[in-house]
């Protein structure tokens, strides 16, 4: 766990580089989220909806494990379950994005679908 805390203090030092990172880290993952739901999609997957709820069941617990305040001595014994936890929460978060965009797409063709029934 070395090297996250040499980047934790790397980021806390560079806190204008670090942001920046973050940011177009979250626009990749979102990105990649989107794609891999359109791949759902393609290779038919069906309504994803239970694993909708699973995710954010998911993204329920891992809010309720995560650190609160506490003090300097918890803190050093907490570091490693919170960067857990936040990689899972990052992992959550994408999961959702791309079950939902599966979903909406499923939905869409399905609407496509019955709008050119009616024609």
């Amino acid at each position: 766990m070395s090297i996250l805390k040499n980047i934790s203090y790397w980021a806390k030092s560079n806190p204008k580089k670090a942001r920046a990172i973050i940011l177009i880290s979250h626009f990749l993952i979102a990105l990649n989220a989107i794609l891999l739901g359109m791949l759902f999609y393609v290779m038919d997957f069906g309504e994803l909806n239970w694993l909708v709820w699973m995710t954010a069941i998911f993204t329920l617990l891992i809010y309720a494990l995560y650190p609160r305040n506490q003090s300097r001595e918890q803190y050093v014994d907490t570091y490693t379950r919170r960067k857990i936890l936040d990689f899972c929460f990052v992992l959550c978060t994408a999961f959702a994005i791309s079950f939902g965009v599966c979903n909406y797409l499923l939905i869409m063709s399905q609407h496509l679908m019955s709008v050119q029934v009616h024609l």
